[in-house]
């Protein structure tokens, strides 16, 4: 029975054993297979962290390479810009050259360009005489114009409480500052009228807080161009609607009267284009005078849309 006991003992010793080892097995496996698992997800952020940082080099190469197709462009524009500029300049002084030396009382030289007068006022007082000599002197530059501008007021942000605006007006690659009635709007190019030095300086100059506005020589650069007005806001700009224009043939000035029958009118704006001759023999009084008649005189013809 001794020998029984003591080989019951044994086997139960070695199977406790066994148990023992077996356990320690299992451990080190679980072990082994948390440490494997901890190595991949370490490989796999890393290849995510490697992935993001392509991916930010990668954009942020994109964005350098936008960014300096957008500077040479702005750079190309501005170079393209100065070239037409002093093409126009160049054209102006040339076309002043030559028709300086015409006789006052040609048909080529005002008549052409004054004529289109209404008829008399009540009054009975004739319109602009045609061989005004006054007018003959600023018919020489035929592109050049006086703007009368009355806009709408804005719907959104302060304007839709506030009902007023910040007019400036820009015709082809220029902007323009009104100065008032009776001298020049301030031109400048469209970069700078729509930097921070207009928006946050000088603003809209004379049509500050207006919205009926005098833009006296504007340069058309040609017989039509594009005009766009403007509410100057702070941050975001109101941009109007783009419309072709032409200085406006039919109008003249009759007693002290200034009538035009061609008004440019959009949805949320409307003009005269008036020959700047024209503005000239008028004089600053007519020309507040139709803003104040909020450019009612004469029938309304649209401008030409893009």
């Amino acid at each position: 029975q001794e020998e029984e006991a003591r080989r019951a003992s044994e086997a139960a010793r070695q199977r406790a054993q066994a148990e023992r080892l077996e356990a320690e097995r299992e451990r080190e496996a679980r072990e082994l297979a948390e440490r494997l698992r901890a190595a991949r997800r370490a490989r796999e952020d890393e290849l995510a962290r490697s992935a993001a940082e392509a991916e930010a080099n990668s954009q942020a190469q994109a964005a350098a390479r936008l960014e300096r197709a957008r500077q040479s462009l702005r750079l190309r524009k501005e170079r393209l810009a100065g070239r037409l500029a002093a093409i126009k300049a160049e054209r102006a002084r040339r076309e002043f050259a030559t028709t300086r030396t015409a006789p006052v009382g040609t048909s080529n030289g005002v008549s052409s360009i004054t004529t289109g007068a209404t008829a008399p006022d009540e009054a009975g007082s004739a319109p602009l005489a045609a061989s005004d000599t006054h007018a003959a002197a600023h018919a020489t530059l035929p592109h050049q114009a006086t703007v009368l501008l009355v806009m709408t007021p804005g719907k959104r942000g302060i304007r839709r409480w506030k009902k007023t605006a910040d007019p400036m007006l820009c015709v082809e690659g220029s902007c323009y500052i009104s100065q008032g009635a009776t001298l020049p709007a301030q031109r400048v190019s469209r970069r700078k009228g729509f930097g921070p030095g207009i928006a946050l300086g000088k603003r809209a100059g004379a049509c500050n807080d207006q919205l009926a506005c005098v833009f006296r020589d504007v340069d058309l650069g040609a017989k039509t161009a594009w005009m766009q007005p403007v509410d100057l806001r702070v941050l975001r700009h109101d941009r109007r609607e783009a419309l072709r224009i032409t200085a406006d043939p039919t109008c003249a000035v009759t007693g002290k009267r200034l009538t035009c029958t061609r008004t440019i009118e959009s949805d949320d704006y409307r003009a005269w284009i008036i020959p700047e001759h024209i503005a000239r023999a008028a004089g600053k009084d007519a020309l507040k005078q139709a803003l104040r008649n909020n450019l009612q005189a004469g029938q309304i013809a649209h401008s030409p849309r893009r």
